[in-house]
């Protein structure tokens, strides 16, 4: 979050579930300073997705219900045992996108579950340049705006 260095946080009327407070997390470690009380935020094997790569490892030996449990986490190529690491890789392509010259573009794998490798093309932005091109009466499209 460039520029941002502290913040508050405030969800209204919303109860503080625990997605807010693994959101939250992710925000503290990102570099914000958000004043919170340690005890109410998720620990880290539970970001990672420890839990649910030991749920599915213990599911493994009856096919048909790890086949079903996981069945749109596998259609995607992902396998709940690897989430760990999975999350780790994703982690440091974000915390790297911050590392790029504008408009660069980033070489993305991901290795299915069958083996096969596939790819994107990813291009990353600055918000200077958003900024620049609403002021110039363009929107981040660079059509004009009203």
């Amino acid at each position: 979050m460039a520029g941002i260095k502290d913040a508050i946080l405030y969800t209204g009327k919303t109860r503080f579930t625990s997605r807010v407070a693994a959101c939250l997390k992710g925000i503290l470690d990102s570099g914000v300073d958000i004043p919170v009380s340690q005890e109410v935020l998720p620990s880290e094997s539970r970001i990672k997705g420890e839990h649910i790569s030991k749920y599915g490892q213990s599911m493994k030996e009856d096919k048909e219900k790890y086949d079903s449990r996981f069945s749109l986490v596998l259609k995607r190529g992902l396998r709940p045992e690897d989430y760990p690491s999975h999350f780790e890789e994703l982690k440091g392509r974000i915390s790297g996108m911050s590392h790029h010259p504008d408009n660069e573009s980033q070489e993305m794998s991901l290795t299915r579950k069958d083996g096969e490798k596939r790819s994107s093309r990813r291009t990353t932005s600055n918000a200077s340049t958003t900024n620049e091109n609403k002021t110039k009466g363009l929107d981040v499209t660079g059509r004009g705006t009203k």
